[in-house]
């Protein structure tokens, strides 16, 4: 079983508008080369340089949202807005599931790049290759609930109101930084209407007017959409919502991590910040 890891970066100015993650993007391939059968990290300028319509995938929404906000007050990440709001994730993952995976003893992992900002990511991806073949069974996807929130604390109202019938109030959150998927029809249709839903603009944009619904904060742009997708799954497509399997990380983005040492976990967290 081939078990293959990709994630993103952003190189700065003047090859994109994003930060400077270069030195970053080493030491995640050194960290990393040796645990997987393969490993890719991709950039704009890499993609750029492979398809022409990843000029519109990386769009700059900044000017744009600065129009919308003047008419409603709602909270907007601009750095987010500079890389049109991860339209590129669900178009990175299922160019890759397309073009470089050939058969179902294939497995591809996107995990979220930034090991600055959550240092447990490299604890990840240490073992995340033998964790996954003990994990993935006879499923073709997997999930994760990194967080106790429920969908709408992250997920604008128009979106829930637009795709879920109801009870959406009691849906809980899915992560987006770490998708795992077999090489199947299924997993291959999950991330096509993954990719079509966050394609929509106003399905990915931060502009709401609805920023003071119940214990909303923000939208997830590319996250929220996955949260949707999982749901419609569940309601649509039972069957094929069988072979999703979706992981509890107890309000953490650690997969290691049992329900028990949670309290621990949070505590070094609270005394490393003072």
């Amino acid at each position: 079983m081939k078990i293959r890891l990709i994630s993103f970066y952003t190189e700065g100015f003047p090859f994109d508008k994003g930060h400077n993650y270069q030195k970053k993007a080493k030491l995640f391939l050194r960290k990393t080369k040796n645990f997987f059968d393969s490993v890719d990290i991709f950039t704009p300028r890499v993609l750029l340089k492979k398809d022409k319509k990843w000029i519109k995938i990386f769009k700059d929404q900044e000017p744009k949202m600065i129009q919308l906000s003047k008419k409603n007050k709602f909270k907007w990440n601009r750095k987010w807005s500079k890389l049109n709001f991860f339209q590129w994730k669900p178009s990175l993952i299922d160019f890759f599931f397309e073009k470089e995976l050939k058969s179902q003893k294939e497995i591809l992992i996107y995990h979220d790049f930034d090991t600055n900002k959550y240092p447990e990511y490299l604890s990840n991806l240490k073992s995340l290759k033998k964790w996954t073949e003990k994990e993935m069974g006879d499923c073709d996807i997997l999930l994760f609930n990194d967080s106790k929130k429920y969908l709408a604390t992250d997920c604008k109202k128009e979106l829930l109101d637009k795709y879920l019938i109801k009870n959406y109030e009691n849906y809980h959150h899915i992560w987006g930084g770490l998708i795992i998927l077999r090489k199947t029809q299924i997993s291959e249709q999950f991330i096509k209407e993954w990719k079509k839903l966050t394609s929509e603009f106003n399905n990915r944009s931060q502009f709401t007017k609805h920023q003071n619904y119940r214990d909303f904060v923000w939208h997830s742009c590319d996250q929220a959409c996955l949260g949707i997708l999982y749901y419609l799954w569940q309601k649509k497509k039972p069957k094929k919502f069988k072979k999703i399997k979706c992981i509890n990380l107890y309000n953490s983005r650690n997969i290691h991590l049992k329900k028990s040492r949670i309290i621990m976990y949070h505590l070094k967290r609270i005394l490393n910040f003072f």
